[in-house]
């Protein structure tokens, strides 16, 4: 019943949305899954249609497919291309047509050739997710400068129409090419949350802010994404995920950051993980103060590299410094993940999952520490 409200709610900022041709099979199918509103919004293919079908990839949330799509929509037919099917998810459906381009965008919706399944039809992601992409990071600020300006612009765009992702990690940013990120599974944590014990919280733990520790999945606020998008940039530059959880990085860090600045960092980069990184929710900036801040610093980068491409110099590229820290933290991750490959026994306390890397589990399981504090929360 909550999803369903909720879902009607998200239909209503649809309803002025402009529309291509009405589409009579699609909207047979629209009244099956309860969304006849879509209808002009999509457009359906069958399954006559997808060529060389396949398993792709299981994410957090569903699996998703692949094949070779020939489809017709508005003035005639599309060439032939790879496309991700992924498993449908109505919420997110909505959602993904109400961001527009802050999102990987949903074309149309098509079944499943053996099960019949709903399936939504999206481009591919050819470069991979951000955390596919730990053993290729990027020696490069100006193409740092240029993904996370990307990043938050669309996460800022998200915040601008009144919503939060509620789940950013790596597995959630995927490349259409290799500097192209899109984010996508907006709200989906929310909806799994929804559905369980209002006093847990579902997500990775290792990318989760430490208010999430404190007051669960109804804790999250616009804040919440802003320091996760932080810990997202550090991870682009450093090509692995940052260490522990963050109240232990704010309990034991001097500085109370969610992980160590980076050497050699360009100060743009590094006030805005610090300002980002905060404990409280409170004192972090917006995604549209953080977007423009490294708009800024791209432009600045590309107007410098204009007069630089001149000159056969580019001192946009990381410096020594940066790139032993780099070398450093990689190597000490690989051993880590070595040593927990080799051990033989598994244990995972009551409640959790160790599918696709997710946690899912009550606050009141564990100990939490206040951010601002050293002493447990009773």
């Amino acid at each position: 019943m909550a999803d369903r409200t909720r879902l009607n709610k998200l239909l209503t900022l649809l309803r002025n949305r402009r529309r291509q041709r009405r589409d009579a099979t699609l909207l047979n199918h629209l009244e099956i899954i309860g969304a006849p509103e879509l209808n002009g919004l999509l457009f359906w293919v069958e399954h006559k249609r997808l060529k060389n079908f396949r398993f792709h990839d299981r994410g957090g949330f569903a699996a998703v497919f692949q094949a070779r799509v020939s489809w017709q929509w508005g003035c005639g037919p599309r060439p032939s291309a790879n496309y991700a099917l992924k498993e449908l998810n109505l919420i997110e459906l909505v959602l993904n047509l109400i961001m527009g381009d802050a999102l990987l965008p949903i074309y149309g919706l098509t079944e499943h050739p053996m099960t019949g399944r709903y399936l939504m039809m999206m481009p591919l992601a050819r470069g991979g997710t951000l955390e596919s992409r730990r053993s290729n990071p990027i020696y490069s600020w100006e193409n740092i400068a240029e993904q996370a300006k990307d990043l938050a612009e669309k996460l800022a765009k998200i915040h601008k129409m009144g919503f939060l992702h509620n789940d950013l990690h790596p597995g959630n940013v995927v490349y259409l090419w290799p500097h192209d990120p899109h984010l996508i599974d907006i709200a989906l944590g929310s909806s799994i949350e929804e559905e369980g014990e209002p006093k847990g919280y579902y997500g990775r733990l290792e990318y989760l802010p430490p208010e999430i520790y404190i007051g669960g999945n109804k804790a999250r606020v616009q804040a919440s994404d802003v320091y996760c998008f932080a810990t997202l940039i550090w991870q682009m530059v450093t090509g692995v995920p940052p260490r522990g959880d963050s109240p232990s990085a704010v309990r034991n860090n001097p500085d109370h950051l969610r992980e160590e600045l980076i050497p050699g960092m360009p100060d743009v980069l590094r006030n805005v993980l610090i300002s980002c990184w905060n404990p409280a929710p409170a004192q972090r900036p917006t995604m549209e103060s953080v977007h423009n801040d490294l708009h800024k610093w791209w432009c600045s980068i590309r107007s410098q590299g204009i007069k630089e491409s001149y000159q056969n110099q580019n001192k946009t590229l990381f410096l020594p410094n940066t790139l032993w820290f780099i070398a450093q933290r990689q190597a000490a991750y690989q051993q880590e993940k070595d040593a927990k490959s080799s051990s033989r026994s598994f244990s995972f306390p009551s409640g959790s999952s160790a599918s696709s890397g997710r946690f899912s589990r009550r606050a009141s399981d564990i100990t939490v520490y206040s951010p601002l504090s050293s002493q447990p929360l009773p």
